[in-house]
């Protein structure tokens, strides 16, 4: 059965992903899926909670081209500089945005596909992404980063979603 991108509340989503120990065909194949969702449905950015699988794998794609994605396995913020406000969305989130502060640039380790580990620096949505895409993998939602007032906002949204029943898909 294809996976599907899970949406709030779905309790998987809340899971702090394991990390990977072993890169197989599996996990290749894994990332591989996520790059083709995250793609149908116009996202920037899919991490393996959303998609039911409680391991630490992101994928991003900010090019603006929409034609370089990129695959994170085991990743680790290793320093964040400066704080910048913007507008996020979720693909478990759909037609949802909300403004978040985050960093602007940080450093990160990962591995790749072919398990070389790998340092580098990120800035702008690049940045922006990865500590998205990161705080799902520690269970965290972006929901869980709004401000007091935004948050009032979203209780409408959020109590909408909750009647929707998970296994429908909403546009």
């Amino acid at each position: 059965m294809p996976r599907r991108i899970l949406r709030y509340p779905d309790p998987r989503l809340r899971e702090v992903a394991e990390p990977i120990t072993k890169i197989d065909d599996y996990v290749r194949e894994l990332a591989q899926e996520m790059i083709g969702l995250m793609k149908k449905k116009d996202g920037c950015g899919l991490a393996g909670p959303q998609v039911g699988e409680a391991l630490r794998i992101f994928v991003i794609d900010t090019s603006e081209e929409q034609n370089d994605p990129k695959i994170f396995i085991n990743p680790e913020i290793d320093w964040t500089k400066g704080e910048f406000q913007s507008l996020e969305g979720c693909l478990s989130f759909p037609g949802c945005r909300c403004r978040l502060k985050r960093a602007t640039e940080l450093g990160y380790w990962c591995q790749d596909l072919d398990g070389s580990e790998r340092e580098e620096k990120a800035a702008g949505k690049e940045a922006i992404a990865i500590q998205h895409e990161l705080d799902h993998l520690d269970g965290l939602l972006f929901i869980d980063r709004v401000d007091a007032v935004d948050r009032q906002k979203l209780k409408g949204y959020l109590k909408r979603l909750e009647k929707v029943p998970l296994e429908k898909d909403l546009p």
